[in-house]
């Protein structure tokens, strides 16, 4: 039986700890030996995974935090600006040489990378009978230095999978003339789809779900709040995920008066994000950047329609504007309410899109992307 090794962070809440998971599952009904290379224990997996699925643990440390350089570089904090320099490279190089140290034993497998950091790593020390395969799951171009990686560290990977066609076309002219072997497909992520429980009442009820951090953008939700809620005060705003910026975004929310029309769940297990999805009327993502938002296609399968601004790449490979939901121009906030109204009043156009999210939802099955990881591995 062949082995598959994937890299992952850690095992707890997040979009791409959730792929790892699914793709792990996945690959154990495929007949494969499937071992997680894990970099922090922080406990239980919060995702299901096969029994069969072995995690191997890299770190005996959990992570650092890290402190903002710029807030640190306007605060002319100079031996704090050293400190954490040489605590993020320290930190770098114990990741690195703990996976250099594993990785150095495996051959004729696949091993298949999650992040850049992991891919360039294992692009080095990877033995050539290893087939390899790395995953973009973010939007690079927020990432400085994540271009020359691609065009310079790559040189061994045999594929690049981009989430979505666009992001493909991207990176193919990025690479032309600098990297003949990698080759690009475009390979979306899927979700297991829960049973649609129609007998499940919708609530006068808005939910928006993500890691609280300044990327994923609530502070921008909640300013739209504000003057939606003006004629919907009958209705509430559901966030649901944690983070750093819990505790400002609380506060904003008050200062803008609405903390009484918005509820922050914090972590919910997937089953309850689900069920969340379904009880409500509408799904928002204001984002700043995203790749291919997972909680998007948990909505639509649900049939939830979705409303989030056109960021450069991610909601628009899920939304098709006017069929399943809305793209809105970015930070156009009177756009963005106006479409919230119409879903909201216009019923018949409410339940065609609600059917047309389930609809399209059946393109991201784990049964249509198992015919496509086929190809890939074997």
């Amino acid at each position: 039986m062949k082995k598959i090794y994937i890299t992952s962070r850690h095992l707890q809440h997040g979009g791409i700890e959730k792929v790892v998971c699914n793709l792990s599952n996945l690959f154990i009904k495929m007949n494969y030996d499937v071992i997680i290379l894990c970099f922090y224990d922080f406990g239980k997996p919060v995702y299901d995974l096969d029994e069969k699925i072995k995690i191997v643990y890299l770190m005996k440390r959990l992570p650092r935090k890290n402190y903002s350089l710029i807030k640190l570089f306007k605060e002319k904090k100079l031996k704090k600006i050293a400190n954490e320099i040489y605590g993020r490279c320290y930190s770098r190089y114990l990741n690195n040489r703990s996976i250099i140290k594993y990785i150095k034993d495996v051959s004729n497998s696949i091993i298949i990378t999650t992040r850049n950091e992991h891919t360039k790593v294992i692009n080095k020390t990877s033995e050539d009978s290893n087939k390899l395969i790395a995953q973009l799951h973010c939007d690079y171009t927020q990432y400085e230095g994540y271009i020359d990686d691609i065009k310079n560290e790559y040189g061994n990977i045999d594929y690049l999978l981009l989430l979505n066609q666009e992001s493909r076309s991207e990176v193919e002219s990025i690479l032309f003339g600098h990297n003949k072997k990698v080759k690009c497909l475009t390979v979306p992520n899927f979700i297991i789809h829960k049973e649609y429980n129609a007998n499940i009442k919708r609530e006068k009820q808005i939910v928006s779900v993500g890691r609280l951090s300044s990327e994923k953008g609530f502070d921008k939700l909640l300013h739209i709040w504000e003057r939606f809620i003006v004629n919907h005060k009958d209705y509430i705003l559901k966030i649901v995920g944690d983070g750093e910026e819990k505790e400002s975004l609380m506060q904003l929310a008050w200062f803008l008066g609405v903390g009484d029309s918005v509820v922050f769940t914090g972590f919910l297990s997937n089953d309850k994000v689900v069920e969340e999805m379904r009880k409500s009327k509408l799904c928002v993502m204001t984002s700043l950047h995203e790749a291919f938002p997972l909680v998007l296609l948990e909505s639509i399968s649900q049939g939830t329609p979705v409303i989030a601004y056109d960021i450069r790449v991610g909601p628009r490979s899920i939304i098709k504007d006017g069929y399943n939901g809305f793209l809105i121009e970015d930070n156009n906030i009177e756009t963005f309410i106006a479409k919230l109204n119409f879903l909201l009043e216009e019923y018949d156009v409410y339940n065609s899109f609600s059917k047309n999210a389930i609809d399209s939802s059946m393109l991201y099955t784990e049964e249509r992307l198992r015919d496509i990881w086929f190809s890939i591995l074997n």
